[in-house]
C-alpha cells in the first residue's frame, strides 16, 4: 500500500474514532457516561479492562480503532466517585501530528495550541505541544499533548460558574 493511501486510511480511521467518541462521550462512549460511578462504569464499559490505581480506583484499558492503537487508557474518577476524565496514549507517538491534524479537521482550530519546553526554551525541536478543543455539542473538552508521548484526554466541559446574587435595592 502506498504511503499516500496509508495516510488516507489513517485519517479516515481517526475521523471515525473521533466522531464516535465526540458523539457519544457525553452520553455513551463504549458504555460510559460522565458522572457515572466506578461500579457503574466497571459494569457498563464495553472495552476489556482491569482495575487499578495507586491513589484511587481507576479502570485501565487498551483501545484499537482501525489501524490506530491506544495504550495506557484510564477512566478516572473524582473524589465523589464520578467519571470525570478518560485518558489514553497513542501507541505510536510518531503519528501524533496526524492526530493533531485530524482533530483540527473535526473540531476546527483549537481553543489553545502551545509549544514550549522549560528546559530548552531556545531549541525549536525540543518542545511539548498541547492543544485543547471544546465540543459544547457533546459536553467534551479534548486535550492532546506530546508530553511523554502522545496523550489524549477527554473530560466534561466545566460547568458555568454560578452567578453571584446581588440584592436589589431594598434587599429584594
Amino acid at each position: 500500500m502506498s504511503t499516500t493511501w496509508k495516510s488516507v486510511a489513517l485519517s479516515l480511521n481517526l475521523v471515525t474514532w473521533i466522531l464516535g467518541f465526540s458523539e457519544s462521550a457525553s452520553a455513551d462512549w463504549q458504555g460510559t457516561v460522565w458522572g457515572m460511578t466506578f461500579d457503574e462504569a466497571d459494569k457498563r464499559f464495553r472495552i476489556p479492562h482491569g482495575r487499578g490505581g495507586q491513589y484511587g480506583e481507576v479502570l485501565v484499558f487498551s483501545y484499537v480503532t482501525g489501524n490506530l492503537a491506544f495504550e495506557n487508557g484510564v477512566l478516572h474518577f473524582n473524589y465523589r466517585d464520578w467519571l470525570d476524565q478518560i485518558s489514553m496514549s497513542l501507541a505510536n507517538p510518531e503519528e501524533c501530528d496526524k492526530l493533531f491534524d485530524t482533530y483540527r479537521r473535526v473540531y476546527g482550530n483549537p481553543e489553545s495550541d502551545s509549544k514550549y519546553d522549560p528546559d530548552y526554551p531556545n531549541d525549536p525541536d525540543a518542545y511539548i505541544r498541547t492543544a485543547t478543543w471544546d465540543d459544547p455539542n457533546h459536553n467534551n473538552r479534548i486535550m492532546l499533548t506530546t508530553k511523554d508521548g502522545c496523550w489524549v484526554y477527554y473530560s466534561p466541559l466545566p460547568s458555568p460558574r454560578p452567578a453571584r446574587l446581588v440584592p436589589a435595592p431594598g434587599g429584594l
